[in-house]
């Protein structure tokens, strides 16, 4: 059985249903649009540790309303917050190393950003987003 995206296109086509949509994976729309959450996320936490609300506390919430903010479906809202978190993580992790979101060390990593107090997530948080836009990430129309 052959399960290609074609595949499906002509079965549905044959049957006069509709063709699911491609993979998330593999469709340049979607992840742009992820990547784009992620930074947005990122971005907008900025805001909320300035309320004394932690990087953490802050991650849930803004992920969903994130999904929506981009036309995602909110399926993607664990995923968006384990890539904002792995940046948050990264910033625990010996220069070089690779922080893997179901990696041993990454709780650890995690709660180590979440002790530094409001003011200084918040910096951190502004320097990923300054270092975002100084990339060129271009943001996705929606």
């Amino acid at each position: 059985m052959n399960n290609s995206v074609e595949t499906s296109a002509a079965n549905a086509a044959n049957t006069g249903t509709e063709a699911p949509p491609p993979f998330w994976l593999t469709d340049p729309d979607t992840r742009a649009r992820i990547r784009v959450s992620v930074q947005e996320l990122v971005g907008v936490a900025y805001w909320a540790v300035q309320d004394d609300v932690t990087f953490l506390e802050a991650l849930e919430p803004l992920a969903v309303s994130t999904c929506d903010d981009y036309k995602l479906d909110r399926v993607f809202a664990p995923l968006i917050q384990a890539r904002a978190a792995t940046f948050a993580a990264q910033w625990e992790a010996e220069y070089g190393e690779t922080v893997d979101p179901l990696g041993d060390d990454f709780l650890r990593y995690l709660a180590a950003f979440g002790k530094y107090p409001t003011a200084v997530q918040a910096n951190l948080l502004d320097a990923y987003d300054r270092r975002c836009d100084a990339d060129g990430l271009i943001e996705t129309e929606v």
